[in-house]
């Protein structure tokens, strides 16, 4: 669950930390902020997703959020930089007591976990 919770404050909750001092506005007109992390590049930061999760999901998730001209993170001048101006500040409450593991295999397995996501519950 920790890399889980992890990569989706990354991705969907903007969690890295960032130089404020040093925002630029995109063509777009949104502010970007370098990230200040061990994520340099927005290939470095896929690289190490992708050894948790497969690409399939990735696409069908947290890469969404990399997608369009409101991506949360983008490379400007071939540094990682964050989407200051889509920043969430909501929290997920795991619900870890009702995990349930399917599709055993001898390489993996699925584990769902269900979640209050407080910031989504507060928008409807």
């Amino acid at each position: 669950m920790p890399i889980a919770d992890k990569f989706y404050a990354i991705y969907n909750r903007c969690s890295l930390p960032v130089d404020n001092s040093a925002s630029v506005t995109d063509d777009n007109g949104f502010c970007y902020s370098p990230v200040e992390s061990v994520y340099d590049t927005l290939a470095s930061l896929k690289a190490d997703t992708e050894k948790y999760f497969t690409k399939e999901y990735l696409d069908s998730t947290f890469y969404k959020n990399l997608a369009d001209e409101t991506a949360f993170y983008k490379d400007i001048n071939g540094k990682l930089y964050k989407n200051t101006d889509a920043v969430s500040d909501g929290k997920n409450i795991w619900d870890t007591t009702a995990c349930v593991i399917s599709d055993i295999t001898d390489t993996g397995f699925t584990a769902t976990v269900p979640y209050l996501d407080l910031y989504e519950a507060h928008r409807s």
